[in-house]
C-alpha cells in the first residue's frame, strides 16, 4: 500500500507530498493544471523511462520518491530483501532522480540500484490504468494471469505444473541418453578400430628402446668388431690372424704374454718380495684371462651375423605411428588399450534404458496433458463468466452495448487424449513423437487465451489495444478489477468458512497484514464520456474496489470524487516576479500545487465541479453528493 508521493521539480510541480488513504483517494484539478505529472512520477519510480524535458525550468534535477507500506512474506518484499533493502521497518522506498543531463539514478530503501529492480518490486505494489498503461493486458501472458486470477484455479495448476514438470524431467532425460547412445556407438566404433590397430602391432613394453639401440649396434657391428678384436689382440697376441698360425712368424707383444714374462722373472729372484709380486700378477694373469675369454665370446654373438635391418626399421615405425596416435610413450599406448578394452566390455548403449525412458515419457504426457484438459476446464468456466460479468459492469460504466469476451482455445482435445492414453498404453514410442514443433502444451498449459473487446453491439470482436479508446480501456480495466474482487471476496468467504476457530489475535494479524497488503490502483481517464447518473455509478463502482485496495483515482467527476475518502486538488498558480509583475523571465510563469482539501474546502472543490464556479446551490449540491456516499 502506497503512504506517500513525494514529487519535486516534476514539470510545473516544484514541491509535492501526497498520502492517499488506505480505500480510495481522487485527484482533481482543471485541465491543464498538472495532473498527468502525477502519474508522470508514478511512472518514475516504477521504473519507467525518464525524460529530462519534464524537470521544473531553471532546475538541475527532477526527484520522486514513493513510500509502501509491505508485509514480509508478499512477493515485493522478497525481492527487495534479496536485493539487501533493509525492511525492518515493513517499508519499501523507491525512488527516483532525474538529472537534466546524463542518466537517470534509482534507489531502493536510499541504496543505488537498477532500474529494472524497481520495475520488478513495483509490478507486486502498483498498477497504473492510464491512457497507455492499460496496454499491458493486451499480452496474452497478463490475461492468462487474470483469467487465473479470476478461476481461483492455483491448485489444480500447481498440479498440472508438477505434471508438465515430471513430463519434461522426462523427455529431457530420454533426450539426454539418446543423445548419449549416439556418441557412445560412434565412440564404441572409434575404440574397437583402435584396440584392433594396436592389438595387430602388439607391442611390448620398452620394445622401442631396445629395437633402437639393436639397430645401432647392428649398424655399428663392423666397428664394434674390430675395436673387440683389437683389445683381444692386444690383450693376447694369439688372437692375431696375421700371423696364420705361422710358428716362425714373431709374437706381438701383448698383456698376457707379457704378464707371464713378468711372472716367471720375478719367481727366478730368491726374495719373498719378489715371489709376492709374481703372485698378485698370477691374480691380474687369471683376470685378464677371464676377460679374454669373455671378449672372444661377445665377438661371437649377433654381431657378427647382422639381422635384417629392413625388419627392424619396419618394426620401429610400426611402433613409433602407435606413440604418435596413442602416446607419447610406448607404455602410455598399451595402457591406453587396456583402458580402451576395459571401456568396450562394460560399454552398453543402453536400448533397455531408452526404451525404459520412452515408455515413461509417453505415460507422463498423457498425465500431463489430462492434468492440462483439467486446468483448461477451469479457465472456459472461468472466461464465461468473466465475460458476462465484466460485460454487466460496463453497462454500469456508461458503456452500455459494449462487451468483452473471454475465449479459451485448447489446444488438446479429448480425442488427443485417447491417442496419448494408448500411446502410453501399447508403449508407441516413435521418435517424432517427442518433436518439439507438434507439443500442444507448455509449462502454463494447453490454451490459447485471448481478451476481445466490442466497443458497441454490431462491431466486430478486437484484441484490446486495437478496439477501444483510453477511457475505455480505463472503464473496461476497472470492471475487469470489479469482476476480480468479487471472485476474491467469493473465495475469501469459502476459507472464512473453513477457518472460523481461528483465535482473535490472528485475526487481528491478518487484519493488519490485509491492510499493508493492499494493491495500489490508479485511474486515470476513467471518467471519460460519462455523466449523469453513470458518473454516480461510476464513482459507487471504484469505492466497491476500494474495499479490497488501495485506489487512486484522477477525475473530473464530481461524482467519483465524492466516493473518495481523500480527496487532493491540483491547482495551476501564475507566479510574480519582486515587482509584482507576472512573467519574469528568470522563473517558470506558472507553479502547480497540490493540496489536500476537506471540510469546506473540499465542498469548494467539489462545487466549482459541478459548475465550474463556487455559489451557494453548487455548495449545497455538493455536500449533498458528499453526504450520499455510500
Amino acid at each position: 500500500m502506497l503512504e506517500e508521493l513525494e514529487i519535486k521539480n516534476l514539470g510545473p510541480i516544484r514541491e509535492a507530498v501526497i498520502c492517499p488513504d488506505p480505500s480510495m483517494t481522487a485527484v482533481t484539478g482543471e485541465t491543464g493544471a498538472g495532473k498527468s505529472m502525477l502519474l508522470s512520477a508514478f511512472g518514475l519510480i516504477c521504473g519507467s523511462s525518464s525524460r529530462s524535458e519534464r524537470i521544473a525550468p531553471g532546475e538541475k534535477q527532477s526527484w520522486a520518491q514513493g513510500i509502501f507500506s509491505i508485509s514480509q512474506d508478499e512477493q515485493s518484499a522478497v525481492l527487495a530483501a534479496a536485493a539487501g533493502a533493509d525492511l525492518s521497518d515493513g517499508e519499501i522506498f523507491l525512488s527516483r532522480q532525474v538529472p537534466a543531463s546524463g542518466r537517470s539514478r534509482a534507489m531502493l530503501n536510499g541504496r543505488t540500484a537498477p532500474k529494472s529492480l524497481l520495475r520488478d518490486i513495483s509490478a507486486n505494489l502498483v498498477s497504473v490504468h492510464g491512457q497507455a498503461d492499460q496496454l499491458r493486458l493486451a499480452s496474452e501472458v497478463r490475461q492468462r494471469q487474470f483469467l487465473d486470477r479470476y478461476a481461483h484455479n492455483e491448485q489444480i495448476f500447481e498440479k498440472y505444473r508438477a505434471a508438465w514438470k515430471k513430463y519434461s524431467d522426462s523427455l529431457s532425460a530420454l533426450t539426454s541418453a539418446m543423445d548419449r547412445r549416439h556418441d557412445a556407438l560412434e565412440r564404441l566404433d572409434y575404440l574397437k578400430d583402435a584396440v584392433s590397430v594396436i592389438n595387430s602391432v602388439n607391442p611390448a613394453k620398452n620394445e622401442d628402446e631396445e629395437l633402437l639401440k639393436r639397430r645401432e649396434r647392428i649398424e655399428n657391428a663392423a666397428d664394434i668388431s674390430r675395436n673387440i678384436k683389437n683389445a683381444l689382440v692386444s690383450l693376447d697376441s694369439s688372437f692375431d690372424s696375421s700371423q696364420n698360425g705361422s710358428e716362425d712368424s714373431p709374437e706381438k707383444g701383448s698383456v698376457v704374454n707379457l704378464i707371464d714374462e713378468a711372472i716367471m722373472s720375478l719367481k727366478d729372484v730368491p726374495e719373498q718380495k719378489a715371489k709376492e709380486f709374481a703372485s698378485r700378477l698370477e691374480s691380474v694373469s687369471a683376470e685378464i684371462g677371464d676377460i679374454v675369454y669373455q671378449l672372444a665370446g661377445y665377438e661371437d654373438d649377433d654381431l657378427s651375423s647382422p639381422a635384417d635391418l629392413d625388419a627392424i626399421n619396419e618394426r620401429i615405425y610400426a611402433l613409433s605411428e602407435l606413440t604418435r596416435r596413442w602416446g607419447p610413450d610406448l607404455d602410455d599406448v598399451i595402457e591406453w588399450r587396456d583402458k580402451a578394452e576395459a571401456e568396450i566390455e562394460e560399454s552398453d548403449a543402453g536400448p533397455e534404458r531408452i526404451e525404459k525412458l520412452k515408455r515413461e515419457t509417453v505415460e507422463n504426457r498423457a498425465a500431463a496433458y489430462e492434468a492440462a484438459l483439467k486446468l483448461s476446464r477451469t479457465r472456459v468456466e472461468a472466461a464465461k463468466k468473466l465475460s458476462e460479468k465484466v460485460t454487466h459492469e460496463l453497462k454500469s460504466l456508461a458503456m452500455s452495448g459494449s462487451a468483452l469476451a473471454v475465449e479459451v482455445k485448447p489446444r488438446i482435445s479429448k480425442a488427443d487424449l485417447a491417442a496419448f492414453r494408448k500411446s502410453a498404453e501399447e508403449k508407441e514410442r516413435e521418435k517424432n513423437d517427442f518433436d518439439e514443433k507438434s507439443e500442444q502444451a507448455d509449462s502454463f498449459g494447453c490454451d490459447d487465451i485471448s481478451f476481445l473487446f466490442k466497443p458497441f453491439p454490431d462491431a466486430p470482436a478486437m484484441e484490446l489495444g486495437k478496439s477501444a479508446s483510453g477511457g475505455e480501456l480505463s472503464r473496461l480495466m476497472l470492471a475487469l478489477e470489479l469482476a476480480a474482487f468479487e471472485s476474491d471476496n467469493e473465495s475469501d468467504n469459502v476459507s472464512d468458512k473453513s477457518s472460523d476457530n481461528a483465535g482473535n489475535a490472528e485475526s487481528c494479524d491478518e487484519t493488519r497484514k490485509s491492510q499493508t497488503s493492499r494493491r495500489t490502483l490508479i485511474f486515470d481517464e476513467i471518467d471519460a464520456g460519462v455523466g449523469g447518473k453513470a458518473a454516480a455509478e461510476l464513482g459507487k463502482r471504484l469505492a466497491k474496489l476500494a474495499e479490497s485496495a488501495q485506489i487512486i483515482v484522477v477525475t473530473h467527476l464530481p461524482q467519483v470524487a465524492c466516493q473518495a475518502n481523500k480527496q487532493y486538488t491540483v491547482v495551476k498558480q501564475n507566479e510574480k516576479s519582486p515587482n509584482g509583475e507576472t512573467g519574469d523571465s528568470s522563473k517558470p510563469s506558472v507553479r502547480t500545487q497540490i493540496c489536500e482539501v476537506s471540510g469546506s474546502e473540499r465542498e469548494k472543490e467539489i462545487a466549482r465541479m459541478l459548475s465550474g464556479s463556487v455559489s451557494e446551490t453548487s455548495i449545497k449540491h455538493a455536500r449533498e453528493l458528499l453526504n450520499s456516499k455510500i
